[in-house]
Order: structure tokens, then C-alpha cells, then sequence
């Protein structure tokens, strides 16, 4: 018998994953408010069932869509942010001084003309810290199950 809280973790998850599909094109933040259920409560289901599942193509599965919840923010606005080449910012922008940031903007001025730099930066930082983060988790997620017997498949 499945316990009600993993029936309404496995809806959470088996639902974000199929309105991500339907969503996420890639280089694009969208707001959060067009999640289907709040953003913490989709990170907190996946990462339950990534802790309960022995199935590594399951536990693939759900980090790949984990993941992509750091490309939806608040505050962005009906609009999503298209084209944001996520290919020019190989570093952490978080980690850099006012002069480095100062160089990403003009980079943003030049390359992304259709993006507000004073609006796109502070997203873009808080997209790679959402992902470095929940990146880390899904990492500690796996050595725990690497050092774990497989259980039987799902």
C-alpha cells in the first residue's frame, strides 16, 4: 500500500516533470508563478523521491528536471527571458568583483541586446547558485545510493 505522502510526492513529481517537458525550451528563465505547484514544494518532492528510488535512470531522470527548477525565478514576469545564451557565462558570476561584473555587462549590452543587463545578471546569478546548490544535492543523493545494495527495480 503506497503511503498518502508518497502518492502526493510521486503527483508533484510525475506532474512538474511533464509540465517542464511542455515548457523548458532552453536559454530561457521563466517566472516561478508558472509552476504548477510552488518551487519548493516540486524541489522537496524530487529530492524525496530521488532518496527513495534504487533506479539509476529514475534518479536521472528526476535530477535532469530538479535542475532545470533553478531556470524558474521570481520576479521575471509574464515574459519569459528567451535567448540568454547560458554558453557565454561558463563562470560563476557570483563570485565576482564589481569589476568582472562590470566586463558581463558589457558582454550582455553587446551580445544580448534584447536583454536588460540591470535585469538579467541578478537572475542569471541566482540560476547558477540554484543549480550549484541543487547540483550538490543530487550528487550526495547518488554517493548514498552508490554505497547502498540495489534494491529491486522499479
Amino acid at each position: 500500500m503506497i503511503k498518502p505522502e508518497m502518492f502526493e510526492i510521486e503527483h508533484i513529481v510525475t506532474g512538474y516533470i511533464k509540465f517542464d517537458q511542455r515548457c523548458y525550451r532552453g536559454n530561457e528563465i521563466h517566472d516561478s508563478s508558472i509552476l504548477p505547484w510552488p518551487k519548493q514544494e516540486i524541489v522537496d518532492a524530487c529530492l524525496k523521491r530521488l532518496e527513495r528510488t534504487d533506479n539509476p535512470n529514475v534518479r536521472r531522470t528526476i535530477g535532469h528536471h530538479l535542475l532545470q527548477t533553478a531556470f524558474y525565478q521570481d520576479g521575471v514576469g509574464e515574459e519569459s527571458l528567451r535567448n540568454c545564451r547560458f554558453d557565454l557565462f561558463p563562470m560563476d558570476l557570483n563570485l565576482l568583483g564589481d569589476k568582472e561584473l562590470a566586463q558581463v555587462r558589457l558582454l550582455v549590452a553587446r551580445e544580448l541586446r534584447h536583454l536588460d543587463p540591470d535585469r538579467f545578471i541578478p537572475l542569471l546569478c541566482r540560476v547558477q547558485a540554484e543549480f550549484k546548490e541543487l547540483n550538490e544535492a543530487c550528487e550526495a543523493i547518488e554517493k548514498r545510493h552508490q554505497g547502498n545494495a540495489p534494491a529491486e527495480p522499479e
